[in-house]
This record gives structure tokens, C-alpha cells and sequence, in this order.
């Protein structure tokens, strides 16, 4: 009868250590790898704007309106060999497997997003989770644009979204009537929402890197692909679509040394800023990055396929994945350069950007907004 009730004893203590919780962290974390870990980034935003042309009610073509066509294959297929339920498992699994899968993936947003899919993801996967990311990646795009008045106020310019100038941006003088670009708030509230975390790292090794990816041939503050090509003095008008100015890196830095600063001084989010562009005077475009305030990370080739067409008589290359349809075009490889570029720290005001000097925009008419 004591053999009996011991030997339950014995098998019952054997049954409740040979769980899952009882392997040693490092082997846990070994599961967690393999079961939560992507090879590539995991997209959590895809869509891009694409125009289509209505018709009016005498049956001709009416205005352009503009949709968002969702890339749902392709965030579904990063987690469709994971296992992201094991974050649901019991108290201790969760929290383990959230740090691996929070800390050792990249996020990716990609297409038009103007911010609000970002934001919306940060504060859904709440504040622990947020504080565990280490990358990021998010597509940027050159700002819409806005007019300029003479006096400094702003109207509407190519975009139903109208953004009143920064209060942390200060005026030149004298202030330059052209067309700016129309920075979204948004993009404040993003690195406010991720100051509001407690940070579970503090060492450099594990803060969270921020990558923008800029499209092809734009390189802020740099005329990557109008001076490449043609003198100043003779730049084709249809090129002014490839400029974009300082304003939003300068936000951006601002931004994040006031919200994503820990207070020993140490950068508890870094944003590095990824530009690629035509391998044709490079040693020119690198100094001018300097000169706006550049510094350069890394340097690497690479080769983007493009199609060639032709622009008042001009050979011009269009990146292929800049094209809505490309359905049929026999793709050549051009000589790249890719760049990781970090925007040095500010000191003192931050001064807005000039306009665009390659915009043939025209002052719209006033409508109501100042």
C-alpha cells in the first residue's frame, strides 16, 4: 500500500517536470527562434494610391480619384509559416515568446500610408510589446505640396490634406513665395507614440532603429536626378517631380530628440534614412549631403531595373516599381548607389526649407486656409 501511494507520488512529480517551462531559457529561446522569427521583414503595412478616371454625366471623362489597393498576399504570407499564437500559450510563454518576436523581426509599412497605419499598430500591440521592437522600416514619400505666401501663410496646393507650417519651423528672411512641402502632423504623433514607453533596454546594442526608406532618386536636400542629368541652368520641367527638400528630416530629428531621448542622453530610438539613386556624379551628390547635414553610414551598389522612355526628346529612366503597370517592358539593369544616411543633431532653430525652385505649380486660388 506505501509502494503504491509512493510510486503515484513519484510519477505524479515526473509528469510536472517534464514540461515545456522546465528546459532551460536558452533551449526556450531556441523555440521561440524558430517558431516566431521571419527570414525577411514582416510587412504589416501594403498599399499604394492608384488613380482612376471617372466618368461624367454627359459621358465623357470626368476627375481623377485616387484609391488604396492593399497588398493582402503579401502581409499574409510573413506570418503564415510563424507560429504567433504561442504569444497566447499561458502568462510566462507570452511574455517570453513577445520578446523574441517583437525584438528580433523587422516591421515593414510600405506604400502610401501618410502615417496612420503606423500609428494605429503601435498602440494596438500596446505599450510592452512597443517597447521591445528594435526595427523598423517605413516607405517614405515626397510630401504633398502647399503654396507659400509672401507673408509666410500657406493655402492648399495639389492635395486635399491641408497642414498648417510647424511651429518648430522658423521663417527665413526674406520669406520666398513658391511651393513647400505639406509635412503631416501625423508624423509627430509617431514618435510621441513611441516615447511613451518604458524602455525595457537601455544599452545602444538593443534602442530601436527607425529605417525610412526614401523612393528612387529622391535624396533630401540633394537634386539627385535633375543635376545628374542636365545642367542647372537647363533642367526639363518635367523633372521637378524628383525634389524633395530638408523640412521633414529636420522635423524628424527634432522629434526625436525631444520625444525618444533617455535621460542619461543616449538615443533610445535612432533613425537612419535609406536613399538610393543613379550611379552619375556621386562624388558631387555625397558632398552636397554633407552640406545639408548628412552624415554618411554606409555606401553599397546596387542595381534597380528601369524602363526607358522618352520625354520631350530626352531619354529618360523610370524605376519600374514606380510604374502602376509594367505589364510587357523589357527591364534593363542600371549602376546604382544605396546610401544609409543619419541626419546629424540640430543646433539651434530649425529653419524651414526653401521652396521648390523646379515647381511650375501656380499660387491656387485662396481657399480658406491660412
Amino acid at each position: 500500500m506505501l509502494l503504491t501511494w509512493r510510486s503515484k507520488i513519484l510519477e505524479r512529480q515526473r509528469k510536472e517536470q517534464s514540461n515545456f517551462l522546465t528546459l532551460p531559457r536558452e533551449i526556450r529561446n531556441q523555440v521561440y527562434t524558430l517558431a516566431l522569427v521571419h527570414h525577411a521583414p514582416i510587412v504589416v503595412w501594403s498599399a499604394e494610391r492608384r488613380p482612376e478616371m471617372t466618368r461624367s454625366f454627359r459621358g465623357g471623362f470626368g476627375k481623377h480619384i485616387y484609391y488604396l489597393r492593399y497588398n493582402d498576399e503579401e502581409m499574409a504570407s510573413c506570418l503564415r509559416d510563424l507560429a504567433p499564437g504561442m504569444m497566447r500559450c499561458n502568462r510566462t510563454v507570452g511574455m517570453e515568446s513577445s520578446e523574441v518576436f517583437y525584438g528580433q523581426n523587422t516591421f515593414s509599412f510600405e506604400g502610401d500610408h501618410e502615417w496612420i497605419p503606423v500609428i494605429t499598430w503601435l498602440n494596438n500591440i500596446g505599450m510592452y510589446n512597443k517597447s521591445l521592437l528594435r526595427k523598423l522600416t517605413v516607405s517614405v514619400k515626397r510630401p504633398k505640396a502647399a503654396w507659400q505666401r509672401a507673408d509666410g501663410s500657406r493655402i492648399r496646393g495639389d492635395s486635399r490634406e491641408f497642414f498648417p507650417r510647424h511651429a518648430s519651423l522658423t521663417l527665413p528672411k526674406p520669406v520666398i513665395e513658391g511651393e513647400v512641402e505639406n509635412i503631416n502632423p501625423a508624423l509627430e504623433t509617431l514618435f510621441a507614440s513611441l516615447g511613451h514607453t518604458e524602455p525595457v533596454y537601455r544599452s545602444l546594442e538593443q534602442r530601436l532603429t527607425i529605417t525610412m526608406i526614401v523612393e528612387f532618386n529622391f535624396i533630401p536636400g540633394v537634386v539627385a536626378a535633375l543635376e545628374s542629368r542636365f545642367p542647372s541652368s537647363s533642367v526639363p520641367a518635367h523633372w521637378d517631380g524628383r525634389y524633395m527638400g530638408m523640412d521633414m528630416p529636420n522635423l524628424v530629428e527634432k522629434w526625436r530628440a525631444a520625444y525618444c531621448s533617455t535621460a542619461n542622453g543616449l538615443r533610445a530610438t535612432n533613425v537612419e534614412w535609406q536613399v538610393e539613386t543613379e550611379k552619375i556624379r556621386i562624388d558631387e551628390k555625397k558632398a552636397m549631403m554633407c552640406d545639408r547635414g548628412w552624415e554618411i553610414i554606409s555606401e553599397e551598389p546596387a542595381e534597380t531595373l528601369e524602363e526607358w522612355c522618352t520625354v520631350e526628346g530626352e531619354p529618360i529612366p523610370r524605376p519600374l516599381r514606380a510604374l502602376p503597370f509594367n505589364e510587357g517592358v523589357k527591364p534593363s539593369p542600371r549602376p546604382t548607389v544605396r546610401f544609409r544616411l543619419r541626419r546629424k543633431e540640430l543646433v539651434g532653430p530649425v529653419i524651414a526649407w526653401e521652396p521648390n525652385p523646379y515647381s511650375e505649380m501656380e499660387m491656387p486660388i485662396s481657399n480658406g486656409f491660412g
